[in-house]
């Protein structure tokens, strides 16, 4: 009889850590299903894709929020010359909501798609308190209790950016170690 526990105590540890190996039973709120997509930053040099945004699926796989790092007043030259120069510039978390039925795309499919890009560019703005206002209204929206608590929680990332030791790429990489934490 001890050994038939043991046997099934085994198995149950095997099954356990298949399933999240593999992800066999995808979870119900898909927070394991976040996707990081490499953006342009510069419009006139699609090429160069440097920028990172954060894609958090809901169950449906067809509203999707973005979360991405930004710095405030990204056009103004200051702005600039400051995080070039390696200087520290305050930037914002944008969170954005997009609905992915309405433009035939799925989230498997936005990975390069030019078209969910041009979308979600679409809903940005460089006026900071209409991106606010914005960023708050689409949190206040959120249903999924565990996906407003992992957003709420990433938010409070340092919103001091510096082009070389705090900037979007460290967001991503942030937000990959929470998904990994919360596993």
């Amino acid at each position: 009889m001890i050994i038939l526990k043991k046997i099934f105590f085994i198995i149950f540890i095997l099954l356990v850590n298949i399933n999240k190996s593999f992800n066999i039973f995808p979870p119900k709120d898909n927070i394991n299903r976040i996707k990081v997509i490499h953006t342009s930053i510069l419009n006139f040099v699609p090429q160069l894709k440097l920028h990172h945004v954060v894609v958090i699926p809901e169950a449906d796989n067809k509203n999707i929020y973005i979360a991405d790092f930004s710095p405030i007043n990204q056009s103004n030259l200051s702005t600039l010359t400051k995080l070039i120069f390696g200087y520290s510039v305050p930037a914002e978390i944008r969170l954005r909501h997009i609905n992915l039925s309405k433009f035939n795309l799925t989230f498997n499919n936005i990975d390069n798609h030019k078209l969910f890009i041009d979308i979600w560019f679409n809903t940005t703005t460089p006026n900071y308190i209409l991106s606010q206002k914005v960023t708050d209204q689409i949190f206040k929206n959120i249903k999924n209790k565990k996906i407003k608590n992992f957003i709420a929680h990433i938010k409070k990332w340092n919103t001091s950016m510096n082009l070389y030791s705090h900037n979007c790429q460290h967001f991503s990489s942030f937000v990959e170690i929470e998904i990994n934490k919360n596993k």
